[in-house]
């Protein structure tokens, strides 16, 4: 299997999987065994030798956090902070807050909070 469908992916030294991937499994499903099992004809000088590897490793998916909210503000002309749900990108600053809620059911201490774009298209 290639990633990408493109057989140069074959000499890539990592892997990584599609967020889509974990939406075609059963529902419910958390724990993934990955294996690998490499081999490789090799030339030592005097004779062809196969050469192997193999690995394996397993992921856990965690639940998403729960019971927090986070807003997001712009300055209003008086530069005041508004709760928003648009704005102008690139032009308006806007400023994220998460309250401190937030609770990992899967009883993991939550450090950090990240944010995504997307980029939309009107």
């Amino acid at each position: 299997m290639f990633a990408g469908g493109e057989s140069e992916a074959r000499f890539d030294k990592e892997l990584s999987l599609q967020e889509k991937f974990f939406h075609i499994q059963e529902e419910g499903l958390k724990k993934f065994q990955l294996s690998l099992e490499s081999t490789n004809l090799v030339f030592n000088g005097i004779k062809w030798i196969n050469a192997t590897g193999y690995t394996e490793f397993t992921i856990y998916i965690n639940d998403p956090p729960e019971n927090g909210t986070c807003s997001i503000a712009t300055q209003n002309d008086a530069g005041n902070w508004v709760d928003t749900n648009a704005g102008d990108a690139l032009i308006q600053e806007f400023r994220l807050e998460c309250d401190g809620d937030w609770v990992d059911p899967n009883q993991h201490k939550i450090i950090k909070f990240n944010f995504k774009s997307k980029l939309l298209f009107m």
